[in-house]
This record gives structure tokens, C-alpha cells and sequence, in this order.
């Protein structure tokens, strides 16, 4: 076993990352490198503790999951939801606005539009009947299905 000094002391690997490893932000185990001993043998090796450092919190590597899917997130590319860190699949699927026609999100870049107090894909906005193109023209509605001129009488 073998021991370190911190601040004038000696202690142990235990009582050492006892005392001075940072805790992980998930599991609240210390984050230290460990001291294992290889199968069949007497020879011991020393493991390094990986680790990621996000929102002033210190996580093991195998600890920083999307808090949805727990697939490992980058510490570069994740979100924060709720408390939790999530990752940016999950975060679309939350976070984004969905087009009614259709259910999938309104990505950046796309054409929508808001009617019937809801958000629609422009291509989406149109006739419950005839599908044809809404946007910008008078509409009728019934619930939330867009009628057109020449279909209002399924409206009223």
C-alpha cells in the first residue's frame, strides 16, 4: 500500500481520497486513481481516474450520461434540462417545437408558421381535405384542421 503527502501528512491511498479526492457529481464516490492487482499474479497497477469536469462539477467518465437515454455525452456538446444534462437528441426531442400536421420538430432554418394557435411546417398548413397550400390565404377551421374556401361547409 502505498501512502502521499498532503499538507504535511502521510496517509494512505484510502484515507486519502477519503479526505482530498473530489467527489464524483453523480454518484458522490471519490474520483482517484486506484490501485488494482493484476489476475494470477503479485503484480499491482495503477489505474487513472478519468473524469470531466462540467457546470463546476467533477464527474467520472462512465458517470456523465444523458440523464433520458444515458448515452455517454460530451463534455462539449450537451444541455442542461431541468437540473439534468442531457444530450442534443434528447434535447430536440424535448425541447423542440413540434409542427402539429405533422409531429416532427421545427428545426432552425425551417419554414413555419403559427395558426389555430399552434406551430405548423409551412408545407403542413393546408386543407384537411384537398390538401391544398394555406399559407397566407383565409381559412376556415374546425378544431385544429384548416379547411380551404371550397371545403368550409366540413368547418361549420
Amino acid at each position: 500500500m502505498g501512502f502521499v503527502e498532503e499538507e504535511g501528512q502521510l496517509y494512505c491511498s484510502t484515507h486519502y481520497k477519503e479526505f482530498f479526492a473530489p467527489l464524483c457529481g453523480k454518484c458522490n464516490e471519490p474520483i482517484a486513481e486506484t490501485s488494482r492487482k493484476l489476475h494470477g499474479s503479485n503484480v499491482h497497477v495503477t489505474v487513472k481516474a478519468e473524469s470531466i469536469i462540467a457546470n463546476d462539477l467533477q464527474f467520472h467518465k462512465h458517470c456523465f450520461l444523458c440523464a433520458k437515454c444515458s448515452c455517454q455525452l460530451d463534455p462539449n456538446g450537451y444541455h442542461l434540462w431541468e437540473g439534468a444534462q442531457i444530450c442534443d437528441t434528447c434535447f430536440s426531442k424535448t425541447m423542440s417545437t413540434k409542427c402539429i400536421g405533422c409531429d416532427f420538430p421545427i428545426e432552425p432554418g425551417d419554414r413555419w408558421l403559427e395558426a389555430l394557435n399552434c406551430a405548423w411546417h409551412t408545407e403542413c398548413f393546408c386543407c384537411a381535405v384537398c390538401q391544398a397550400d394555406l399559407e397566407g390565404q383565409p381559412f376556415y377551421a374546425k378544431g385544429k384542421k384548416p379547411f380551404c374556401k371550397n371545403h368550409k361547409k366540413q368547418a361549420i
